[in-house]
């Protein structure tokens, strides 16, 4: 199992790992596979596996794959993103055909079928990208591989990535994005050489994303929980409406991220979990708010139109699913990090950090 913070290079060494192992001579005749439980993260390695001698799309898989074919090897990126049954969306309904199928118990999640139906397994993991419901529960998970529990189950060796290769602010940047969320630190910090910036308008953070798509290229806006999907299935031009000014989500996962045609529309987390952009703009909505009386960065949950973050048992899980994925998309950007709260009180709270 192999810890590391957003920008510590997991996906580059599971890329390079797997390279290793389908190309080395000892490893011949093995059957090897890199899996994503995510779609777009899968769809974009896949593109980039075409780049490298000796891979292939086929090698890049999804967790349902092993349980079809045999692999002596795994190597799975994003593991916190492996997914549980919870409720009744259609994620969960393939689970549940999955385990009928295997004659699993219904509740067998997707770190369950990596570890029955592989020999050896690379999992790479980060318990702060913890985003949904759906994700296996941090508890359960780092049990089952031996990280907490007193019997070593799988004989698992622990490794950690420390070192920040994504953002150009160094290895302060992440830990200080999820303190200042969290109400962990009083301390402001500064970073050379990065841009980070907080906007007191929608607008004024669009335009400067734009500006920095038309110099830097990969530049885009992202969103939390706070905004229904009301153009997937219904007449409506957009999703999002900041004073006057109209968005739309994503209206593609696979590939989202690197078609120009797609640059004004508003990525998920769905989308860009994993993904490294130049330039990120966060809009943090009326989800996430800052209380006046009680001082403290709470969940607004009537304003959550995420249908499997609702199915948060109480208050404190939700603030964790919501902080934790506006923490996976404030530490998306290379250069720079924008910033846009749509709640007041959170704003001039951010103010003090940014």
């Amino acid at each position: 199992m192999i810890d590391g913070s957003a920008g510590t290079g997991k996906t580059l060494v599971a890329i390079s790992l797997l390279h290793y192992l389908k190309t080395h001579e000892h490893f011949k005749g093995k059957k090897i596979a890199l899996v994503y439980a995510q779609t777009a993260m899968r769809d974009k390695i896949k593109s980039v596996a075409k780049h490298f001698n000796g891979l292939l799309a086929k090698d890049i898989i999804s967790p349902a794959k092993v349980t079809r074919e045999k692999y002596d090897i795994v190597i799975c990126d994003e593991a916190q993103r492996l997914r549980r049954r919870v409720g009744y969306n259609k994620n969960n309904i393939s689970i549940v055909k999955t385990n009928e199928r295997m004659g699993y118990d219904k509740d067998t999640d997707e770190l369950e079928w990596l570890l029955r139906n592989t020999q050896y397994q690379v999992l790479f993991y980060d318990s702060k990208q913890n985003v949904a419901p759906t994700d296996i529960d941090t508890d359960s998970f780092e049990e089952r591989i031996g990280k907490t529990s007193q019997e070593v189950r799988h004989s698992v060796r622990h490794v950690k990535l420390e070192e920040q290769m994504r953002i150009r602010a160094g290895d302060k940047f992440v830990p200080y994005i999820y303190n200042v969320l969290w109400q962990k630190t009083r301390r402001r910090i500064s970073f050379k050489n990065y841009e980070f910036k907080l906007f007191d308008s929608f607008s004024e953070m669009e335009a400067a994303i734009h500006e920095k798509e038309k110099s830097a290229g990969l530049s885009r806006l992202s969103g939390g929980y706070a905004w229904e999907w009301l153009t997937k299935n219904k007449d409506e031009k957009s999703d999002m409406n900041f004073d006057g000014i109209y968005v739309t989500w994503n209206s593609q996962t696979a590939g989202w991220i690197d078609n120009p045609d797609k640059k004004n529309e508003m990525g998920s987390i769905y989308t860009l979990g994993g993904m490294d952009l130049n330039y990120v703009g966060v809009a943090i909505g009326p989800d996430l708010v800052f209380n006046p009386d009680s001082k403290k960065v709470e969940v607004n949950r009537n304003e959550i139109y995420d249908h499997e973050i609702r199915m948060g048992k109480d208050v404190d899980e939700v603030l964790k699913y919501v902080i934790n994925s506006y923490a996976v998309l404030l530490t998306r950007g290379i250069m720079g990090t924008f910033v846009y709260a749509h709640d007041k009180g959170l704003r001039e709270y951010l103010r003090k950090f940014i």
